[in-house]
């Protein structure tokens, strides 16, 4: 049984599958896009604390107030600390996370939670308000790209975000920029509401089974840390990987280095001229090395001061030339995930010597 400290015994939570899982309860089926949308190296498993919500009418924002939560967009308050309020549209990946949790401190920290809610059809069932309402969240931490909301009771409110999901701070009792009735949950405090929309993963858990959950067990070091990035380490786990998958794909998994994702995979090939669909075999430990301590203080930087700093020299820009030699900017799907990876065709060339002359360059297409 789970018992809240200073109060009552609680009922014990329900076991219940993760929102958006094959096993969930409720009126939403999983498409095959939804299934498609798990990180597929670091979502953690179906175990949950889950509990039933109470309807919730939802807080609220006024139009035009908006700035950026991770991933999408998030509205902030103007008494919120300086830097919280940017605006624009992110791709969530381990600098966002940590930035998130930077934000979402000062909404969340302090005094006790005065409600929460599961409005969604997908997560509705899951009756938070009774295991977290009283509590007081003391600590929000980011761990490659999951996010982690801790309370005195011993809950951890764990979160990935995907391709897909958002936080949102906001005055209680204004309108919300998206319907209420969309949110996967919804945290009361000092007169703010936090909450989270889309995303593959947000599961209410006890602190034990964080610590003990294999998946998130075997991330590899995460580079939005300064004291995790040990640079010969990380390329001895790159050598590790299967010597003929491409340098791009081999940088985004998570059990290799946490929290680099598809914008720095890209940006860190353009910057040292690395074609990102070369084998690793191809690519030296020196090039694998200098790629490491390119992305680690940026994606710190990004982490403390917001994703606005990201570089976006060829990320997305296909229609652009290159900007350091005015070539094409080629892009492709690559991995097992077919993420798009964007090159330049002439300062990022292919390397036939190395790889060998039989083997063709990967077919590429322009766009715009």
């Amino acid at each position: 049984m789970s018992v809240r400290l200073g109060g009552p015994p609680r009922e014990p939570p329900s076991r219940d599958a993760y929102p958006g899982s094959p096993d969930a309860k409720g009126p939403f089926r999983p498409t095959t896009r939804d299934l498609r949308r798990r990180p597929a190296t670091d979502a953690c498993g179906p175990a949950e604390r889950g509990v039933r919500a109470r309807s919730c009418r939802g807080p609220a924002v006024p139009s035009g107030r908006r700035a950026t939560a991770t991933g999408a967009r998030e509205a902030v308050p103007d008494n919120l600390p300086a830097g919280l309020a940017r605006t624009g549209r992110t791709v969530s990946e381990g600098d966002s996370i940590h930035h998130l949790a930077r934000r979402l401190r000062p909404a969340l920290m302090g005094s006790p939670i005065e409600g929460a809610w599961n409005p969604s059809p997908r997560t509705r069932g899951r009756r938070w308000d009774r295991l977290l309402r009283g509590s007081t969240v003391v600590g929000v931490s980011a761990r490659g790209k999951h996010l982690f909301i801790s309370t005195d009771d011993g809950l951890v409110i764990h979160s990935h975000l995907g391709m897909s999901g958002s936080w949102i701070v906001h005055p209680h009792e204004e309108t919300w920029p998206r319907p209420p009735t969309t949110a996967w949950a919804v945290l009361r405090r000092a007169g703010r509401d936090v909450a989270q929309f889309g995303g593959p993963l947000l599961l209410l858990r006890t602190r034990r089974e964080v610590l003990g959950d294999p998946r998130l067990r075997r991330l590899g070091p995460d580079l939005c840390v300064a004291r995790e990035v040990d640079v010969p380490r990380i390329v001895r786990r790159l050598r590790q990987d299967d010597r003929t998958r491409p340098v791009g794909d081999a940088f985004l998994d998570q059990r290799t280095m946490a929290g680099v994702g598809n914008v720095w995979k890209v940006e860190v090939c353009w910057a040292l001229g690395i074609h990102p669909l070369l084998p690793l075999a191809a690519v030296t430990d020196d090039e694998l090395a200098a790629m490491v301590r390119w992305i680690a203080p940026r994606i710190q930087r990004c982490g403390r001061l917001g994703t606005h700093l990201r570089p976006r020299e060829v990320y997305g820009r296909t229609a652009r030339g290159c900007p350091r030699c005015g070539g094409r900017i080629l892009q492709r799907g690559s991995g097992d995930a077919d993420r798009l990876t964007y090159w330049c065709a002439d300062c990022q060339p292919w390397r036939p010597d190395v790889v060998g002359r039989g083997e063709p360059l990967p077919a590429t297409r322009r766009v715009g």
